[in-house]
């Protein structure tokens, strides 16, 4: 069944269009991200689809029901927030099963309810605790419980992780991976974070300006881009982006030159479009793909190092081509010398992402 559903959805404040036509399928019991930087209506599309913002036009649906101009409370969601946004003299009990009791729910219903949400926190023996008395990570479980008491059709998480610290942001990453199995919930998440949304995703929409750049599973978008804003977001450290233009296309490929690597041409496979000579492109290379060292497999150059991150198993050299271009490479396994001032970087043809002056993939 398909959870939430929708259809050419726009959102605008005045004449500023926010929201351009989203068209989304979220099946049951998926974990979707919405990912994108500040600004890219994430949180807008998200606080639409609970009611919290009113759509300018186009439809929601929740668990097959029209939702579009349905009240908040009567949409089948839950929603955790950035502030845990806890009462300070309540126990975390009482934060829990306060909504419930609001609603009429017997006691002996709410305290069920609360401890069965309390085992999956494990949160049992700060129940009668107050929220001075609980860390951060603690606090915001707090938060989720009073969510997962409600039994919703639909999670929706807005930068939830935003207020802990760096340790704690990985420790309740892997509660809410935990989470997500135990309860088997649709849930939607909002991050600008492109790591949380790597980690934690079954499918991820990638947002730019209001629209929908490209939706997918995690590693279809970091290993098959649709487009250069996808390719550059997606990853850390980030893709490497290089001046290219067309040579010719052959029945193997498109030939290119690439800048800072002058007086070589690359022979791009599997490159079906017909491309115009001398057509201006852009070449992405991650950083990975880079092969340290001299190799017949593509075009090399010799680059200044200006500096090497040594981070155990892998390490970063950041490097200047010849064009002044500024790129990182990445070495696993084998680790850079600190001092290093040039090396030999090589790249191979068959790691070479494309794309047109419009931004688009080059297939």
């Amino acid at each position: 069944m398909t959870a939430v559903v929708l259809r050419d959805l726009k959102k605008s404040y005045g004449d500023t269009q926010v929201i351009h036509g989203v068209d989304l399928d979220i099946e049951d019991g998926e974990f979707v991200v919405f990912v994108g930087p500040s600004g890219c209506g994430k949180s807008t599309l998200l606080r639409t689809i609970a009611g919290l913002e009113t759509s300018s036009s186009g439809t929601i649906h929740i668990a097959d029901e029209d939702v579009t101009d349905i009240d908040p409370s009567q949409r089948g969601i839950a929603m955790v927030f950035q502030s845990y946004a806890l009462y300070p003299h309540m126990t975390v009990a009482e934060n829990m099963g306060f909504g419930l009791k609001m609603t009429g729910h017997p006691k002996d219903e709410i305290k069920r309810r609360v401890d069965e949400a309390a085992r999956i926190l494990k949160l049992e023996e700060y129940l009668a605790r107050h929220p001075k008395a609980l860390s951060g990570g603690q606090r915001q479980r707090v938060a989720i419980g009073r969510a997962i008491v409600r039994n919703p059709k639909v999670f929706l998480f807005d930068e939830p992780l935003s207020n802990l610290d760096a340790e704690l942001r990985v420790q309740m990453r892997i509660e809410l991976a935990k989470l997500h199995k135990e309860v088997d919930a649709t849930m939607i998440y909002v991050t600008h974070d492109q790591v949380e949304a790597m980690t934690l995703a079954d499918k991820i929409v990638v947002l730019e300006r209001g629209y929908i750049r490209q939706v997918g599973k995690p590693l279809e978008l970091y290993d098959d881009p649709a487009n250069q804003f996808v390719a550059g977001f997606i990853g850390s450290p980030k893709m490497n982006f290089l001046s290219g233009k067309a040579v010719r296309s052959t029945d193997a490929g498109l030939e290119i030159s690439i800048s800072g690597f002058e007086g070589q041409t690359l022979l791009v496979p599997g490159i079906s479009s017909a491309v115009m000579e001398d057509a201006m492109l852009t070449v992405g290379i991650r950083p990975e793909h880079f092969m340290i060292g001299a190799s017949d497999d593509g075009v090399g150059a010799d680059v200044s190092v200006s500096l090497v991150e040594n981070l155990g198993e892998t390490s970063y050299a950041y490097c200047t081509l010849p064009d002044g271009v500024q790129v990182i490479a990445e070495s696993r396994g084998n680790r850079l010398e600190q001092n290093s001032d040039t090396l030999r970087l090589t790249l191979p043809a068959s790691r070479a992402l494309l794309f047109k002056p419009d931004g688009e993939r080059l297939r």
